[in-house]
């Protein structure tokens, strides 16, 4: 078939325009650049892309700042991917004030509403580091929750959910509502190791039959081609959460690494009035005992009547204080690619060349030769 410059051109256009079209779309995003480093994350930050409101206030003990972490920055490189390097900032999120469990149960750290409401499959991403404490001690929880207000937990979240047993176990949850493992609740990704960056990325699925996002997945530091193997999946929640999702927020909970234990004096096992090293003697004198429990810190599961490896994380983590959670790079996006970057794709590039692309490059190329013949060019 001959093809001159006047089906050329018009046919190249057309399939650019297709090519674009057929690319995802990034539906917000919040690199927390833009504010200033040891203030509030609420009032007056609105920074980002696709958002129609400020960072909202945070409730009850629930703290949400931006901190300096340049000499430590988040980061991660998904295998076979490109970079994704938090800034120079981060928000951190911890509680403040009474350490009973009662008040640290419902704690959202600050949110913001989107520009417009999501109701199709969607992916989200965020960096995520925690200092401090001792994660493993409690279920001291981290989690981003994908709702319809700024407080309401009746929503998907995915992050992290501490677990006190000494038995390593599956850290990085994703779950509709609050609480631990039920059918609203999957867990996957390991044990969380303390002051590592971690990439978490979710993908909410919506059924449009339903008209509800019906399942999740969830990733742990993904590969770039891992968009078919998840980490780990909610496959049917009893809790749907709200049909459209229009808000983000933050939210800590049960950060307990220095709680007051009705049995054990939060750690302190000798009963001084102190949690100190002398405690931890306490515990490794009476390791393994089932008749003098005053250091059994932690007394369910396993651990029930028993000084073991659990009660010994219980006295770290009161002795060094409640954990900090670190968040970075923010971004929402309808496909796979929004939020996990690819080596290019298309020409020169490793990945795998979209169709239209393909189709364009060819007729690029037909021009090219059209024009090399009609100037003499062999």
């Amino acid at each position: 078939m001959k093809l001159n410059r006047w089906v050329v051109a018009p046919l190249a256009g057309m399939m650019l325009a297709g090519a674009q079209t057929t690319h995802a779309l990034v539906v917000a995003t919040d690199s927390f650049q833009s504010y200033t480093a040891g203030s509030p994350l609420n009032p007056g930050n609105n920074g980002g892309t696709g958002f129609a409101s400020e960072w909202g206030p945070p409730t009850g003990l629930a703290v949400a700042n931006v901190v300096d972490v340049s000499a430590k920055p988040l980061s991660f490189t998904p295998a076979g991917g490109l970079p994704i390097n938090g800034g120079s900032q981060a928000v951190q999120v911890f509680r403040t004030g009474n350490t009973t469990a009662s008040a640290m149960i419902n704690v959202p750290a600050g949110g913001r509403a989107l520009s417009s409401g999501l109701a199709e499959t969607f992916y989200v991403g965020y960096l995520f580091r925690v200092d401090h404490g001792g994660f493993g001690g409690a279920n001291n929880t981290f989690s981003l929750h994908l709702s319809d207000s700024e407080t309401n937990t009746n929503s998907y979240n995915f992050g992290v959910r501490g677990n006190p047993l000494a038995t390593p176990v599956d850290e990085f949850m994703i779950r509709t509502a609050t609480g631990g493992p039920s059918a609203n609740y999957a867990a996957g990704g390991g044990e969380l190791v303390e002051g590592q960056n971690y990439y978490l990325v979710a993908r909410l699925n919506y059924d449009s039959e339903v008209g509800a996002f019906t399942s999740a997945d969830a990733w742990v530091n993904p590969a770039a081609d891992a968009s078919g193997t998840p980490s780990f999946s909610l496959t049917a929640p009893t809790i749907l959460g709200p049909a459209t999702i229009s808000h983000v927020f933050l939210r800590q909970a049960a950060n307990q690494g220095d709680v007051i234990a009705a049995n054990a004096a939060g750690g302190d096992y000798n009963r001084d009035g102190f949690n100190d090293a002398a405690d931890y003697t306490k515990w490794r004198d009476t390791l393994g005992s089932t008749t003098d429990l005053l250091a059994n810190g932690y007394n369910g599961g396993t651990s029930a009547n028993l000084i073991d490896e659990s009660d010994y994380k219980w006295w770290r983590d009161t002795f060094l204080g409640q954990d900090v959670f670190l968040a970075d790079n923010l971004v929402i996006g309808t496909s796979w690619v929004d939020v996990v970057p690819q080596v290019a794709n298309g020409i020169g590039g490793t990945g795998v060349p979209e169709p239209a692309t393909l189709t364009l490059a060819a007729l690029a190329g037909a021009a090219l030769l059209m024009r090399r013949r009609r100037s003499g060019c062999a």
